[in-house]
């Protein structure tokens, strides 16, 4: 990626524009790892929870790219699971990933 100009400015009117050498271009923008983020629009209780946590740690067992646990985040009306990578590599995968324990949340709770 190249960039030689970045605009800062509040409104956008060109009034505060910053340019950039190629080595202060590297040190401006850090890179930061991918991240997948699924926002489902219920509540989840606490065997739901611990079912998705389990899921995910099997799906992790089996799928290297997954080194590190989803964020689970259960608020009043939503859940939202922040999902991070390591390396853009995995990018494609792991969108469909989380998805497989989610359908089959229902199913659990009969059990």
């Amino acid at each position: 990626m190249t960039c030689e100009w970045v605009d800062l400015s509040p409104d956008g009117d060109h009034s505060y524009v910053y340019h950039f050498t190629p080595e202060e271009f590297q040190q401006f923008f850090n890179p930061t790892p991918p991240k997948v983020e699924i926002v489902v629009d219920a509540r989840l209780d606490h065997l739901a929870s611990l079912a998705l946590a389990n899921a995910y740690y099997q799906i992790a067992r089996q799928y290297s790219a997954m080194s590190s646990p989803p964020s689970i985040k259960v608020g009043h009306r939503r859940t939202t699971l922040t999902f991070v990578l390591d390396s853009d590599e995995h990018y494609f995968p792991l969108p469909t990933l989380p998805f497989f324990p989610l359908r089959m949340l229902p199913l659990l709770r009969d059990v």
